[in-house]
């Protein structure tokens, strides 16, 4: 039998996803002083983001067959190293292209974590523990941008910002050394001892998938895109006070993180697919609110709107992935997803950029609109995939649907 870890084990995993959002709340505010330190164009930070996501990509897409091969204490333990040692790298990096090369190992290292803690977390607790597993993402990222204001303030730079990172992974390190034996006693190893072994090929191999992929992909986009761009687009185009803009950056990751603890709260009361829809369309209202070129305050409304409508989004879609493809492939689709999620975050928010350097930091705006409306659209696809399938409402609490749309 099992020995089954604490009930306090799960503040590790919370905890790791608080430094795991620490660096993506920063980037936005320090990115501006970085372009003009190693004199670079506004889409210069798309090379940035792209390793980042060749290195995300490959630890999602092998994430189920590294967990199956490794167990979840070793992945955990090495892929935090490796996030750990890039993010150290950065503060004493001579060269930009030594940043952008060492964008390959966070976002290998952090895309692990990720993947690795998003399975353990989707197959053993609820829908309220996702979304409060990514409400302490949101926490790093909001603590992100206020790190970096009370850097500024003691006189401090960019560099400065990264080491405290550095020092914040180096501690991930240590707690996950320390309790890499609890991983090991966790039920994930035993599930997939006495579950059939799926390939990632055969999973490829369903529309749901597909279109769950796809989903992530340009969520990606959308959560990221106003994120990053955001101060840039207020202070640059729309000439909002800089400190002002620093601190409605701050307010979208702080809204997000409240959202998803609230939001999270009631997921199971709403009803998993009713609330995703509902802040599928607030976002998108947000993102009309943002792209308005009237009034500065309102605009900066509508950014906040869309991070407190994205809250739960991410977590709730992972949560009902082992119910929609069961346990057996939810390692893999998982990985397929957060690795999707990855590339979105990088390839969209650096197509921002170079729309941006090429034609106006205007079109950041309707870019995001855009996206919007096309994660929406792709959702109520995914829902109507799954009732024709299972011929039933299409909550996906059927895993046996899976099988019927792979045959089809």
């Amino acid at each position: 039998m099992t020995k089954k870890p604490s009930p306090y084990f799960i503040l590790i995993p919370f905890f790791t996803f608080i430094i795991l959002g620490l660096p993506v709340g920063l980037t936005g505010l320090v990115w501006p002083t970085i372009r003009d330190g190693f004199g670079l164009g506004q889409d210069a930070l798309g090379l940035l983001l792209v390793a980042g996501t060749a290195g995300s990509m490959l630890a999602g897409l092998n994430n189920g067959r590294l967990l199956t091969t490794w167990g979840m204490g070793t992945i955990l333990v090495v892929s935090a190293v490796v996030d750990a040692l890039g993010y150290a790298g950065y503060a004493i990096a001579p060269a930009w292209w030594v940043i952008v090369t060492l964008g390959l190992l966070t976002g290998a290292g952090s895309g692990l974590v990720d993947s690795a803690i998003n399975t353990y977390v989707a197959e053993h607790h609820s829908k309220r523990t996702m979304n409060w597993l990514h409400a302490c993402f949101g926490l790093g990222a909001t603590l992100g941008p206020l790190l970096m204001q009370l850097l500024l303030a003691w006189g401090q730079n960019w560099r400065m910002a990264y080491v405290v990172v550095g020092v914040a992974k180096l501690v991930v390190v240590v707690l996950l050394w320390r309790t890499r034996q609890m991983w090991r006693l966790t039920a994930v190893a035993s599930n997939q001892a006495n579950q059939p072994q799926t390939s990632g090929r055969d999973v490829l191999r369903l529309p749901l998938v597909w279109l769950g992929i796809g989903i992530f992909f340009f969520y990606g986009g959308l959560e990221v895109v106003p994120a990053n761009w955001g101060y840039t687009y207020f202070t640059e185009a729309r000439g909002v006070d800089l400190v002002l803009a620093g601190w409605w950056a701050g307010l979208f990751w702080g809204v997000f993180t409240v959202g998803r603890v609230a939001l999270g709260a009631i997921v199971d009361w709403v009803g998993p697919v009713r609330l995703l829809r509902i802040c599928l369309g607030v976002a998108l209202v947000g993102a009309v609110l943002m792209w308005q070129p009237w009034v500065n305050i309102l605009s900066m409304v509508g950014m906040v709107l869309i991070g407190g409508a994205l809250a739960p989004i991410f977590p709730t879609l992972v949560s009902l992935t082992p119910e929609r493809v069961g346990e057996a492939r939810a390692a893999h689709v998982i990985g397929y997803q957060v690795g999707a999620a990855g590339i979105g975050i990088a390839l969209l928010p650096a197509l921002a950029g170079v729309l941006a350097e090429r034609i106006s930091l205007w079109t950041i705006t309707p870019m995001v609109i855009v996206l919007a409306v096309v994660v929406l659209v792709l959702h109520e696809g995914l829902l109507r995939r799954a009732a024709v399938v299972a011929g039933v409402q299409p909550l996906g609490q059927q895993a046996q649907l899976v099988e019927a749309d792979g045959l089809e």
